[in-house]
C-alpha cells in the first residue's frame, strides 16, 4: 500500500481496519482492529474518529482513543467517541501504517464574513472559495427559530434589517412551529392566495455555500416536483439565500409514524401496522421506479394525513436531508457524537458514504417496520455504545427474538429486508412490497382479517390507530 493516495474532492468517508469492507484493510499487523478508525472528509474539513480500537490511533504522535486492558470495543468507544480534527501536514499512525494528510486548496484562503452578524469568521469557515456563510454562533442563536435568518439580517454597518428573500416567503403566513431537528426546523404555514396549509422547512448550511453549489443542490431538489403519488409528501417549491434554504411541502395533519408509535405505547399491532407498511412501500417503489432513492427513511420521515376519517401514510423529506449532506452543506456528520438516525442506516452507507441504491432504502424501511412492530432497534447495542461502531459490527437481530408474535412468513420477509449483505435483500421497495403482501395474505386466512391488509383502504379510522387528536 506504500505510496498510495486517496483523494476526497467531495463529502465522503474513509474506513481503515482489518476487515475486508474497509477502504484500506491490513491483515498482517496485530495492532490493527477490525474497524479501527473512520475519517470523514468534507473539503477542506477532515475529522478522524477512533472506533474503539484495541491500541488506539495516533495523530501527530498523540493517542486518540483506544481501549484499556480487558475492555470490549463498545466499552472502549463509550469514552466520548474519541475524534480529532485534522489539518494539513498531520500524520495518522496505526501500528506500522502511517498516513499523511494534505489539504490542497484551489486558491488561497479567502476572507469570510457571517451573512447574519457581519463578523469576520474566516478562521471558523476555513474557506478556499468565495461564498456565503452563517457562523456557528448565529446558527446557535437561531436554533429555536431559524426562520428569522431567512426573513432578516443585520447588514454590515447597517442598523436596519432587510428582507433576504423577496416575493417568495411573503406569499406565506407562518402559524406555528411543528418541530425542530439537527438541520433546521419545520413550520405550519398558510398560503395566502388559496388559504391552504403547508409545511415550511428551513435548513441552515454549516459551511460556506457558493452559488454553483447552491444552484446544483436546488436543481437536484427540483426533481422532486415530479414525484406525484398519494404515499409521498408533495414537494411544492424551494429556494435559498446564502447558507439558508427553505422548502415548502404538503402538510400532513396527524404527525409522524414516530408519534403514532409513542401513542401506541412503543409498538404498533400488526392489524394497524400492515396497511402502513404496504402503503409506505408503495410510495417508495414508485420513487425507485423513477430512479430516486430516499437515503434517510425512518419513523420521523413517514407522516400521516387524515381526510374524511381515513388516514394515509406518506414518505416525506425524499432525498432532502441526505442530498443536503452529500452536497457538503451539513458539515461533518458521520463522525458526530450523537446517534441521529444511525439505527436506520444500512452498513454500506457508512462504508461507502456516497453509495446510492434502492437496496439501501429497503434496509431502512425494514428497520422502520421492525421498530414499529417491536419497539426495538434491529441492532442490539448498549446505551453508551458508539452508534457508528454498532452499524459496522452488529447484524440485525431476528425479529422473532423480540418477543412479539408474528407469522413466520411475515418475520422472514422483515429479516430478509434487514440482511447485512445488500445482495441478500430485496433489490427495491417493489420487490419488498410484493413479498410482504404475499406473507400477510397467507398469514391471515379470514375474510375480515384480510381487509386489514388492503393497503388502499387504510386502517378503519384515525381514532382506531390512536392518533385521533392533532399532534402539536
Amino acid at each position: 500500500m506504500s505510496g498510495r493516495e486517496f483523494d476526497f474532492a467531495e463529502h465522503d468517508t474513509f474506513l481503515f481496519g482489518r476487515k475486508s469492507d474497509c477502504h484500506v484493510h491490513i491483515s498482517g499487523d496485530g495492532f490493527v482492529s477490525r474497524h479501527h478508525f473512520i475519517l470523514e472528509a468534507n473539503p477542506p474539513q477532515a475529522r478522524l474518529r477512533d472506533l474503539g480500537s484495541m491500541n488506539g490511533t495516533f495523530v501527530n504522535g498523540d493517542k486518540c482513543g483506544g481501549r484499556l486492558q480487558g475492555e470490549s470495543p463498545d466499552q472502549g468507544a463509550e469514552r466520548a467517541y474519541p475524534q480529532f480534527d485534522l489539518s494539513d501536514g498531520d500524520t495518522i499512525r496505526v501500528g506500522e501504517t502511517v498516513f499523511r494528510v494534505a489539504i490542497e486548496r484551489t486558491g488561497p484562503a479567502v476572507r469570510v464574513q457571517c451573512q447574519q452578524c457581519g463578523r469576520d469568521v474566516s478562521r471558523e469557515a476555513d474557506a478556499g472559495e468565495d461564498g456565503e456563510y452563517i457562523c456557528a454562533q448565529c446558527r446557535q442563536d437561531a436554533a429555536e427559530d431559524p426562520l428569522r435568518l431567512l426573513r432578516q439580517r443585520n447588514a454590515p454597518n447597517e442598523a436596519e434589517e432587510r428582507m433576504l428573500i423577496q416575493g417568495e416567503l411573503e406569499d406565506y403566513e407562518i402559524e406555528r412551529p411543528l418541530g425542530r431537528g439537527g438541520m433546521g426546523a419545520v413550520y405550519l404555514a398558510r398560503r395566502m392566495d388559496d388559504d391552504a396549509r403547508v409545511a415550511l422547512k428551513v435548513m441552515l448550511a454549516k459551511v460556506v455555500v457558493d452559488e454553483r453549489a447552491r444552484q446544483a443542490f436546488l436543481r437536484e431538489m427540483d426533481t422532486l416536483r415530479d414525484l406525484e403519488h398519494p404515499n409521498i409528501v408533495r414537494f411544492i417549491e424551494g429556494g435559498a439565500t446564502g447558507g439558508a434554504f427553505f422548502f415548502v411541502m404538503e402538510y400532513c395533519n396527524k404527525g409522524s409514524l414516530s408519534t403514532l408509535i409513542d401513542k401506541r405505547g412503543g409498538r404498533v399491532p400488526l392489524r394497524i401496522a400492515a396497511p402502513i407498511m404496504l402503503q409506505v412501500l408503495k410510495g417508495l417503489a414508485y420513487a425507485h421506479e423513477k430512479g430516486l432513492v430516499h437515503r434517510d427513511l425512518n419513523p420521523n420521515n413517514i407522516l400521516i394525513h387524515e381526510e374524511d376519517g381515513v388516514w394515509r401514510p406518506k414518505v416525506s423529506d425524499f432525498g432532502l436531508a441526505k442530498n443536503f449532506e452529500r452536497a457538503g452543506f451539513s458539515g461533518l456528520t458521520a463522525t458526530q457524537g450523537y446517534s441521529g438516525t444511525f439505527s436506520y442506516v444500512p452498513r454500506e452507507q457508512v462504508t461507502s458514504f456516497r453509495y446510492v441504491k434502492p437496496v439501501s432504502d429497503v434496509w431502512s424501511a425494514g428497520a422502520t417496520f421492525y421498530t414499529m412492530l417491536t419497539g426495538a432497534f434491529p441492532r442490539l447495542a448498549g446505551p453508551d455504545a458508539d452508534p457508528l461502531n454498532v452499524v459496522l459490527e452488529a447484524d440485525a437481530t431476528p425479529i422473532t427474538q423480540c418477543g412479539v408474535p408474528l407469522a413466520p412468513d411475515v418475520a422472514a420477509v422483515i429479516d430478509k429486508a434487514l440482511a447485512t449483505n445488500p445482495r441478500k435483500r430485496y433489490a427495491d421497495a417493489g420487490e419488498f412490497r410484493q413479498a410482504l403482501k404475499k406473507a400477510l395474505r397467507e398469514a391471515c386466512s379470514s375474510e375480515a382479517g384480510s381487509e386489514l391488509y388492503a393497503e388502499d383502504v387504510g386502517a378503519a379510522n384515525a381514532q382506531q390507530a390512536g392518533i385521533g387528536e392533532e399532534t402539536r
